[in-house]
């Protein structure tokens, strides 16, 4: 009897805790934020949730509609049962350098643009998000200051599902 008990209670706190995922909106499910470096270079910050994952081949960084490519870590190699395909994904979170193909000045303004995609693993997966962020020079911050984050504002697209601006 006892260990029925605790099945049930094992159960029930394991459904709980699913319930809970599956309420993740995009925004609390995966964070970005964006931190100017250097003239050259911006940081950009992906915070996921627990069971949360970043398919890599969904991340996407422009600036001023120039696609760049950064280089990103090596991801872990999983086999997405929602999709029944296999893909490289990113848990707990990613940190990429993002190098410009022109420096920024403090008189102009660039847009960053990120584009990412992740999910609730087994549970369910999110559209698609663009996020934007107007920079320049006057942006930049140290490498130890990961308080200056900037704000990314979701770019107006009908296609794309962008959810709320948030913070790093």
């Amino acid at each position: 009897m006892r260990r029925i008990i605790f099945f049930l209670m094992v159960t029930l706190l394991f459904s709980t805790s699913i319930a809970k995922q599956k309420q993740l909106t995009p925004d609390e499910a995966m964070q970005v934020g964006v931190v100017v470096r250097s003239a050259t270079q911006v940081e950009v910050d992906f915070k996921l949730a627990p069971a949360v994952y970043l398919y890599r081949d969904k991340l996407k960084f422009e600036v001023d509609g120039q696609l760049l490519d950064p280089k990103l870590p090596a991801a872990q190699l999983i086999d997405d049962k929602l999709l029944h395909a296999k893909f490289n994904v990113y848990f707990k979170g990613l940190k990429v350098l993002v190098t410009l193909p022109k420096p920024l000045s403090s008189q102009e303004k660039q847009e960053f643009v990120v584009t990412y995609q992740g999910c609730v693993q087994d549970v369910m997966c999110f559209l698609p998000m663009t996020k934007a962020k107007q920079i320049d020079l006057n942006d930049i911050s140290s490498a130890g200051d990961s308080g200056a984050a900037g704000k990314l504002a979701p770019v107006v697209d009908d296609s794309v599902d962008t959810g709320t601006e948030f913070d790093k």
